[in-house]
């Protein structure tokens, strides 16, 4: 609600840039928890319009974030069209591959079940990016997860939450489920109470959340099964 009207306002102000784009993401981050991807994709594509609309010489906002929505929304061939479009555009304005194309290369192959590639997408990203970004390095260390990697998952997640920064800030629903993720990557490890203390960190922050949200269910889950055992 509170950004619909901060969305509204700045449509009215005709103030329709980055920051306005980051408002829609936001909101389509936020649909994405409760599973609603229809809305979230609405969102997120006119996140694209607005900023290709103001940065019109950025290729990366033709693709960028509303791919990764359809990935999550099971919509893998569409995020595979939009993806090699803009691959075939970056070759026509002889541009370098950046560090988000691999991001969105790791979203669509985490989306097919494919943890492996995904870690090598992800690792790429890192790899091309100015600088370990938080988002980066939470979802390579998901990926380590997924593909089985503890010690790595355990040191890039460990990684993510020591970090403070402007990238953090600008993903907030990730920046509080990568407490989450690292105590699932804890508990696997056998540490059972550094798994309950970023359960506990976890559910502390969204001890307010909207109701069903299947993370913080399993969460809570997990941490009373730890608790007792």
């Amino acid at each position: 609600g509170v950004l619909d009207d901060a969305i509204g306002a700045d449509q009215m102000e005709q103030t329709l840039r980055l920051r306005n784009g980051d408002k829609h993401r936001l909101a389509a981050t936020i649909l994405i928890e409760r599973g609603d991807f229809d809305r979230a994709l609405v969102h997120a594509l006119r996140r694209r319009e607005i900023l290709m609309a103001a940065y019109p010489d950025n290729l990366g906002y033709t693709v960028d974030f509303h791919v990764h929505v359809l990935a999550l929304a099971g919509r893998i061939e569409e995020a595979e069209e939009a993806l090699l479009a803009y691959d075939e555009l970056l070759v026509s304005e002889d541009q370098k591959r950046p560090y988000s194309y691999w991001l969105i290369k790791g979203n669509i192959a985490r989306a097919r079940g494919e943890s492996d590639s995904a870690v090598t997408y992800f690792e790429q990203a890192l790899a091309e990016a100015v600088e370990p970004f938080f988002h980066i390095r939470s979802m390579l260390g998901e990926a380590y997860l997924e593909a089985g990697r503890l010690e790595r998952a355990v040191n890039m997640l460990e990684q993510a939450v020591s970090r403070y920064d402007e990238s953090r800030a600008l993903v907030p629903i990730r920046a509080v489920k990568t407490h989450y993720v690292l105590g699932q990557a804890y508990e696997k490890s056998g540490w059972r109470d550094k798994a309950i203390e970023q359960y506990e960190t976890f559910l502390e922050i969204w001890k307010d959340a909207d109701p069903g949200i299947p993370s913080a269910e399993d969460a809570r889950l997990r941490l009373d099964r730890l608790n007792q055992g």
